[in-house]
């Protein structure tokens, strides 16, 4: 009702109070006692306020509802798991979002008695979509639904959600917004097509037109994983500056794929396909889905292939082709004192064992038997399988002694320490490298003295692994293979692969680009600080010494990272049994060989 409400919550006494302050600036207080936090508030549209609190135990939920005269006139208990959002609906009723059993549902909440009148999941309505915000209705919908890519209303009478606002058609990353009126909606975002305002943060109308909108030809770009706030910006850029055709970005659920079949099933055919760091592309590639981007380097003249790291591009090449390109990437590894163990980035598992058996200390200090081998063997694959011959060697000996050693050292159980390098507690690390500056901190800062990066032990190979930001394709069946390039050579260009250089989170794949953050780094002005115990060590910019080691480092990769999702499966289930302690060594060795083989020739 044009008043400003809000809630004070003191940590240091426990006291929470409602304000309301009139157009005059006069404020009255209520005080919410007996509640240990404030969760949420939303206001309807006379002035009666919601808040969502738990009681001093932390024990239940519980909704108030505060009138214009600061008097609690409901306290309602909510049987509920997790609450995430409250918002009124636009006949007053109340509606609550949690997290339940992993799923995301919105209740209907009887306004006298806080018993829930009706459920709706929305992953049955809105597959993915979990985490979003609900937000008070208006007179077109009972309530609105905002996932940060969408906006949906809520129809009670149909049960059903539309999609009213998709917010991927233009510049902004939206962040938030709010119903002003059933024409209007109030917008919080940043322009990610400006490279001078993208940190600014800007509130802005939308406005519903009545004139058409002219309609663009849409590619469609299947997105799966946790996909990149880069993706999304070049996406926002691509739809703003072509006037022809717009990007329409869809996610799946890279670990079920049900969804991305059934609409490849029903006609809609991605145009651009995309993983998340944490995924890849070796079911497409292997079911010849995916376009040889080779063919699309040699017809273009603004980019060509001796542009960027041979090593990265010889990495994305597969029986002549290249299936899919990574615009940055990161190097995995194990980091020690060069005291502590051999020369070379190159070592067998053999290797990796008598180095940390001669060393009392090397424990990896209390890190979980799946994590290890997930670091050790799943991130490592092509250590142990040769895909090119499809054979594997899991039933070698040395990759018996393995596990039996992975298994030692993961039931270490001494206290972590916060400097293991620098007291002397560890051997080695694992270590995620996106740049000069994260090998620098950690030589001078955590081991405090000359380190080598080594390889992930293997049989059949062992290096450093490529770890890629994602991988970008295009679609074999796709009807705008053309423009779908057009888009991803935008993520090649010297404008995007320098702006890598900035955040420092991973290298560029541009070989000009990668000199530029080399050049960068030598700039003995800049300072980091790491403090050992009360000692506060100074880091100055990295000598040329270091920089050509790490150069030498990220040029000897040969590999990506590689994520079978099945091979991964596999090895997790026999792996856990043997660190459980149901079966040998040696028995598991013979099952990942028999079953891995297996697969391998299927997929052959």
């Amino acid at each position: 009702n044009g008043r400003l409400g809000y809630v004070s919550n003191n940590n240091q006494t426990g006291i929470i109070k409602y304000y309301c302050m009139d157009e005059f600036g006069e404020s009255k207080e209520v005080l919410l006692e007996n509640y240990a936090t404030f969760e949420l508030m939303t206001a309807d549209q006379i002035g009666n306020v919601c808040i969502v609190v738990t009681d001093s135990q932390n024990n239940s939920y519980h909704l108030l509802i505060i009138d214009s005269q600061l008097n609690i006139i409901k306290d309602l208990e909510l049987n509920a798991e997790k609450i995430t959002g409250l918002c009124y609906g636009k006949d007053g009723s109340i509606y609550i979002s949690e997290m339940s059993s992993g799923k995301n549902i919105i209740s209907l909440i009887n306004y006298d008695t806080g018993k829930k009148i009706k459920d709706i999941q929305v992953d049955d309505y809105l597959p993915n979509k979990s985490g979003g915000q609900i937000i008070n209705g208006s007179d077109e919908y009972d309530f609105y639904y905002f996932d940060m890519t969408s906006v949906y209303g809520y129809l009670s009478q149909t049960g059903k959600f539309k999609e009213i606002l998709d917010t991927d058609v233009f510049e902004y990353n939206v962040s938030g917004v709010y119903f002003d009126n059933v024409n209007t909606i109030v917008c919080i975002g940043q322009d990610v097509t400006s490279s001078e305002e993208k940190e600014m943060l800007h509130i802005f109308s939308l406005m519903k037109s009545d004139e058409p909108i002219p309609k663009k030809k849409e590619i469609r770009a299947a997105l799966f994983g946790e996909v990149d706030d880069d993706i999304r910006s070049m996406i926002k850029k691509y739809n703003k500056t072509n006037t022809e055709y717009y990007i329409d970005a869809v996610e799946y659920d890279f670990s079920d794929t049900s969804g991305f079949n059934d609409d490849i099933l029903n006609g809609k055919n991605p145009d651009i396909l995309i993983t998340s760091r944490y995924c890849d592309m070796t079911k497409w590639i292997r079911n010849d889905l995916t376009e040889n981007l080779k063919d699309y380097f040699s017809n273009d003249n603004d980019i060509s292939l001796d542009q960027y790291s041979q090593n990265i591009v010889s990495s994305s090449e597969s029986g002549g082709k290249i299936n899919f390109i990574f615009p940055s990437y990161k190097i995995n590894g194990l980091i020690g004192k060069s005291s502590d163990v051999p020369d070379g980035i190159e070592w067998t598992v053999n290797e990796f064992i008598s180095c940390m058996e001669s060393d009392p200390k090397a424990d990896f200090y209390n890190i979980s038997s799946e994590e290890l081998i997930e670091k050790t063997v799943m991130s490592n694959l092509y250590g142990f399988i040769d895909f090119e011959k499809n054979e594997c060697c899991f039933d070698n000996q040395s990759f018996i002694t393995y596990l039996d050693y992975l298994k030692k050292i993961s039931d270490y159980t001494g206290e972590k320490n916060d400097y293991p390098f620098r007291d002397n507690k560890t051997t080695l690390d694992f270590i995620d490298m996106g740049g000069f500056t994260d090998f620098n901190l950690m030589e001078k800062g955590e081991i405090g003295q000359t380190s080598s990066l080594k390889g992930m032990p293997g049989i059949y190979e062992a290096s450093v692994t490529i770890d890629p930001s994602y991988m970008i394709s295009i679609y074999k069946k796709s009807e705008f293979k053309s423009q779908s390039w057009e888009f991803i050579k935008s993520f090649l260009t010297d404008e995007y692969q320098d702006s890598l250089t900035e955040s420092q989170k991973f290298f560029p794949v541009k070989t000009s680009s990668l000199n530029i953050l080399q050049h960068q780094q030598t700039a003995t002005d800049s300072v980091n600080y790491y403090h050992y115990g009360d000692e506060e060590i100074r880091i100055y910019g990295i000598d040329d010494e270091t920089t050509e080691r790490i150069i030498n480092i990220v040029k000897s990769a040969k590999r990506i990272k590689t994520d079978d999702e099945e091979i991964n499966k596999i090895i997790f289930e026999e792996t856990n049994d043997f660190f459980n302690g149901s079966k040998k060594s040696s028995e598991v060795s013979k099952n990942l060989q028999s079953r891995i083989s297996v697969y391998l020739s299927e997929i052959n």
